[in-house]
């Protein structure tokens, strides 16, 4: 869509501009398919891509060194290194009123003339004319955002191969569900997938070992070098939410990427730039943060709340028998019943016990224990802690309580 082109040429532009050596280039992207079945439904997205106006056409080879069946050759994408163009980007604030702070976790943010943004533990505060809550989720929200946007967790590996040494030169995604995309950085190859629900996969290490198999049955000289997880979030209608925070004068919001953060991460800064500047936006009102479909009752959102409301009785009548600490392997954090309260206790490798109480600090559902990333993950709306119970992502804003500690 010309939102999204625009957004790229943004990234092209300020990376040349800035001289950021962030490797930005032109590629193309690719939707194929591995299953003569699925071919009719490729050609539906093609017909629907040409109707949006999209430049896109029919090919039948990509350069992935196995068998597809058709592909989808969409023109003109871009290729970064992320960190890189964003790190780029902050050596450019200035200090003239423009500032970056670091390791400052946000607890509140006030709306008001002027906003107030305080910092967690009473850190401190910073003072705004407007404040745009960018926090990949919206913190101190139980009832607007948070039930219409859905948290994944996504698993990668980043390998070397022999059988890609001369392909591989663009951006692919098959047509599964959940599907797979393919990427280069450098010599090595990177393949993400095996998307799942936040804190509602019962073994976390599971998903890293069907995307393992998956790349050793189409790269069989994979030579793995890394692999890890990280966290996106789905908005309930399909479109990022971005602009004025409903009801709110000042503030700003922008989420529900769909795991391509720096594509609407970019793009949300044009159009909240414009509309703090008074300034016209053409798409301004397609990403609308208030729009009808947040405020009114969908499908989707209908669907979202029985999936909360699930988990949460779930959650309470797990582990419904009294538990022994003892039986938590060394290494392991295991959610069990302790004198009438659920706790969520980790072991460590020494034998040591750190325990919390289990119930998330956002909403009040029951976290459970992630083996792969040693973590303590939410299911009704992704909030995650670290061992010890402090947030490691939101929603949530305070740690796991103490035992027997009252609510903050």
């Amino acid at each position: 869509m010309a939102s999204v082109r625009d957004s790229i040429r943004m990234v092209e532009t300020l990376a040349a501009e800035l001289q950021i050596d962030c490797a930005f280039q032109r590629v193309p992207g690719y939707l194929y398919t591995e299953k003569a079945s699925e071919v009719e439904d490729l050609r539906s997205e093609l017909a629907a891509a040409l109707a949006a106006g999209v430049a896109a056409r029919d090919v039948d080879q990509i350069d992935l060194p196995f068998v597809v069946h058709g592909a989808i050759a969409f023109a003109n994408q871009g290729q970064f290194d992320p960190y890189a163009y964003c790190s780029g980007l902050a050596r450019f604030v200035d200090g003239d009123g423009s500032y970056v702070f670091e390791e400052s976790r946000v607890a509140e943010v006030r709306d008001g003339q002027p906003c107030q943004v305080l910092l967690a533990g009473g850190a401190g505060e910073v003072i705004a004319p407007v404040a745009v809550m960018a926090t990949h989720t919206v913190i101190n929200d139980v009832l607007l955002f948070q039930p219409r946007i859905r948290a994944y967790r996504s698993y990668v590996y980043a390998f070397h191969s022999a059988r890609a040494a001369n392909g591989v030169t663009g951006l692919y995604w098959d047509m599964e569900d959940p599907y797979h995309y393919t990427r280069r950085a450098g010599d090595l190859i990177i393949i993400g997938g095996e998307d799942h629900r936040t804190g509602q996969e019962e073994d976390t290490e599971e998903p890293f070992e069907r995307l393992a198999q998956y790349i050793r049955a189409r790269f069989s000289d994979a030579e793995f070098i890394n692999h890890w997880s990280a966290q996106f979030y789905e908005p309930a209608d399909g479109l990022p939410y971005i602009g004025r925070y409903p009801e709110r004068d000042r503030t700003y919001v922008a989420t529900g990427f769909s795991g391509t953060g720096t594509t609407f991460g970019t793009l949300a800064a044009m159009i909240i730039a414009d509309q703090i500047l008074l300034r016209p936006n053409q798409y301004a009102d397609l990403y609308d943060a208030g729009r009808s479909s947040i405020l009114t009752g969908t499908v989707e959102l209908i669907r979202e709340n029985a999936n909360l409301a699930v988990n949460a009785v779930k959650g309470f009548f797990k582990n419904e028998t009294e538990g022994k600490i003892e039986d938590v392997p060394r290494g392991e954090g295991r959610v069990i019943w302790l004198d009438g309260e659920q706790v969520a206790v980790y072991r460590d490798e020494q034998g040591s016990f750190t325990m919390r109480s289990a119930v998330c600090t956002h909403a009040g559902c029951t976290v459970g224990w992630n083996n792969a990333e040693q973590s303590w993950d939410c299911p009704c709306h992704g909030g995650r802690f670290d061992r010890n119970g402090d947030v490691l992502e939101g929603p949530p804003v305070f740690p796991l309580r103490g035992l027997h500690e009252k609510k903050v």
